[in-house]
């Protein structure tokens, strides 16, 4: 007899849920000559719902109700260095993609 523990099978219910509609979208992608783009979004639709998803519950459940961030503290300046290297990286982008189009 297996015991198999109810959120291990909500768990999976869920994954399966949100990777249907991927299924479907990259299949159709990959028949009208996308196929790269299938390929990101198998990729990059995941990556995104994970890291959305346990920043956004991770944030919350660390708050503890009040979210306070001072980023010019200078006990927090590694936090600050790493916002500001993600907004120049950023900004970087979107730069490169209207030059080179």
């Amino acid at each position: 007899q297996m015991c198999i523990r109810d959120r291990s099978t909500q768990s999976t219910w869920v994954a399966w849920g949100n990777s249907a509609g991927d299924f479907f979208t990259d299949g159709a992608l990959a028949q009208n000559g996308l196929g790269m783009m299938a390929v990101t979004g198998c990729f990059a639709g995941q990556l995104f719902n994970t890291l959305v998803g346990f920043g956004i519950t991770l944030i919350v459940k660390t708050s503890g109700g009040a979210l306070q961030l001072n980023l010019f503290n200078p006990e927090n300046a590694v936090q600050l260095i790493v916002i500001l290297s993600l907004l120049t990286s950023l900004v970087f982008s979107f730069f490169y993609l209207f030059i080179t189009r």
